[in-house]
């Protein structure tokens, strides 16, 4: 049973597989949280009564609750606290409200946070660009300066640019994978809160992966299920190296052996292709062609 700290707003993220997150704030943070939660365009909501509870608070928890069962994961300048019987933690975000950049990092952070708690269950975050059309979306994931954020800006309609930079892949009980997109925080470090605004809460069931390359000539060529596995996890790294740098050797291991696990049902289930793109060709026809192909499933 949830129970909000007294008083405070709380912001409600439902994932694609219909568990539900509460996001509340003690006074310290309640202003953080308000940006936090628009920038991730989540609303205030109250849950269904099954929900956990993502408590935000700049300062530690009290001695009562670091005792008595109570474990403290430290992810510098992050803290979590969390019980085996409690169905919160306290994620605990120094400096709130100081200056725009450390309230972004926090937020960032608390994102990452995040995404962990879910690795045990099978999510995945990608460093990719996501996109939808009619409804459905594809992931184009690549490195740091390979193209994806000039996909996202290229794509014309019906296609639709969810997100640029980062997405969240939750798995379903029917084995059916679905997206959320996340913020592009490089640019809320650069140019701060500009009324730049992304629909976290929002799902779309993953059609297919496309792993990026930079060419002369365009073009969608299918991926082996160990290829494909493989790209997944480096992806998934690649957005998640920083948390698991601030790990214990004992939990970052096992968030690597949750990832890579994930990765693999990953590939078993999504058809995933090398994207070849030119800078001015149109490669979102080879994503058409591709997944209308034998290669797609």
């Amino acid at each position: 049973m949830w129970c909000l700290l007294p008083g405070d707003e709380s912001y409600l993220f439902t994932l694609a597989d219909g568990r539900e997150w509460i996001f509340s704030a003690e006074a310290g943070c309640a202003d953080w949280l308000d940006t936090f939660a628009t920038i991730l365009g989540l609303e205030a909501g109250t849950p269904g009564g099954t929900a956990s509870e993502l408590r935000f608070i700049d300062r530690s928890p009290t001695p009562y609750e670091r005792g008595d069962g109570w474990e403290c994961q430290h992810l510098n300048p992050l803290r979590i606290w969390s019980h085996p019987e409690r169905p919160f933690r306290y994620l605990e975000c120094p400096g709130t409200g100081e200056n725009s950049v450390n309230d972004a990092i926090m937020m960032s952070e608390a994102i990452s946070c995040f995404n962990a708690i879910h690795f045990s269950s099978g999510a995945l975050p990608l460093h990719a660009t996501l996109l939808a059309k009619e409804g459905k979306a594809v992931a184009i994931a690549a490195p740091g300066g390979t193209g994806k954020s000039t996909c996202a800006a290229r794509v014309p309609p019906p296609w639709t640019a969810l997100a640029d930079d980062m997405a969240l892949v939750i798995r379903d009980g029917a084995m059916k994978f679905h997206a959320h997109p996340l913020p592009t925080w490089s640019e809320i470090f650069m140019h701060g809160n500009t009324g730049l605004r992304w629909e976290a809460g929002r799902h779309v069931p993953l059609e297919a992966i496309y792993f990026l390359e930079q060419a002369d000539h365009d073009g969608a060529t299918p991926l082996g299920e160990g290829e494909a596995a493989i790209s997944t996890y480096a992806s998934s790294i690649q957005i998640s190296h920083i948390h698991l740098s601030r790990l214990d050797p004992a939990a970052a291991r096992d968030a690597r052996r949750h990832l890579f696990e994930n990765a693999c049902t990953f590939a078993e289930n999504v058809p995933a292709f090398r994207l070849r793109a030119t800078r001015h060709g149109r490669f979102w026809e080879e994503i058409e062609r591709s997944m209308e192909s034998p290669g797609g499933r």
